[in-house]
């Protein structure tokens, strides 16, 4: 019996149970998860998904999984709010800086997954921009 007519339906109700990302993401947690992506190879994606960042390395799984959970490179669009938060808390506390260093690092490794005319590798470039303290 084929059963993949089912998986988009239930992956979208799936979803639309979940809460929206951007406003539980929370600072710390993003900018650690950004640092990481430093140490993975070039390809890796992330996925936002039950409020937090997933980081998905390269591979057969990486592909199945984004198809399955229907994550869109899009969806870093999410980060900004996190993003500006990182900043307003580094005029409040430099301590954070050497983090945000650790996480602009990350994002730029991230940029190299993706092709110059895309639209998340111009919103990484923003962050990235953002991020240089």
């Amino acid at each position: 019996m084929n059963y993949v007519h089912l998986v988009t339906p239930i992956t979208k109700y799936i979803k639309s149970q979940l809460r929206p990302c951007s406003d539980d993401l929370t600072t710390i947690a993003t900018l650690k998860s950004l640092a990481q992506l430093s140490n993975y190879p070039i390809g890796v994606k992330l996925a936002i998904q039950r409020n937090g960042l997933i980081i998905q390395p390269p591979g057969v799984w990486q592909s199945f999984s984004r198809t399955l959970w229907q994550d869109s490179s899009e969806d870093i669009a999410l980060l900004k709010v996190p993003i500006d938060k990182a900043i307003d808390l580094y005029t409040r506390d430099r301590e954070i800086g050497t983090l945000i260093r650790q996480a602009r690092n990350g994002l730029i490794h991230l940029k190299k997954s993706y092709h110059k005319e895309s639209l998340v590798f111009i919103t990484l470039e923003l962050y990235i921009k953002n991020l240089d303290i």
